[in-house]
């Protein structure tokens, strides 16, 4: 890929300590969420993962995945999120991770996260690197359908309206 430029997305996920309370409402879930420009899709090339943790006994867990996740899919344990992209589990003792994404294609992909100590909350930084690549029109079908903006982009795409057409 020497003839790609790689990007990449810095951002802080700040997970509020465990709460018992509000764990059957998802209040103890962070998530943030990114869509590539009109137009264009992510190739996922890797993401890296830094925690701040002070406290041996807390732990603290990360996911990537595919598409707008705003449930508690795989966070929960015993739910799965057939979207996964990759998790991780940071503690004291190894609070970095890396992942490789093996170039996955995307429109659009959400980090969640969630401290499972009741005495600390845990902030991440977090890398995704990635590469934009221009859509082709099935593709535009497709994540119209998938991952619509809005109500009527899926009636945009099929009459072949993009954003360098408006």
């Amino acid at each position: 890929m020497p003839d790609k430029k790689i990007n990449r997305r810095v951002t802080y996920l700040y997970t509020q300590a465990y709460d018992e309370e509000e764990d059957p409402i998802g209040g103890n879930n962070s998530w943030i969420y990114f869509r590539a420009p009109d137009g264009m899709l992510f190739e996922l090339h890797s993401v890296e993962i830094a925690s701040r943790i002070a406290n041996t006994t807390t732990k603290a867990i990360t996911a990537l995945y595919d598409g707008h996740e705003f449930t508690n899919y795989l966070i929960w344990p015993g739910v799965e999120s057939k979207e996964g992209l990759t998790r991780f589990e940071t503690t004291y003792q190894q609070p970095n991770a890396y992942a490789p994404l093996n170039g996955w294609e995307c429109k659009e992909f959400t980090v969640g996260g969630r401290s499972l100590a009741t005495a600390e909350a845990v902030k991440s930084q977090i890398i995704i690197w990635y590469y934009l690549k221009r859509a082709s029109r099935e593709e535009l079908l497709e994540y119209a359908i998938k991952h619509p903006l809005h109500e009527d982009m899926f009636k945009r795409a099929l009459s072949g309206i993009t954003a360098e057409d408006e």
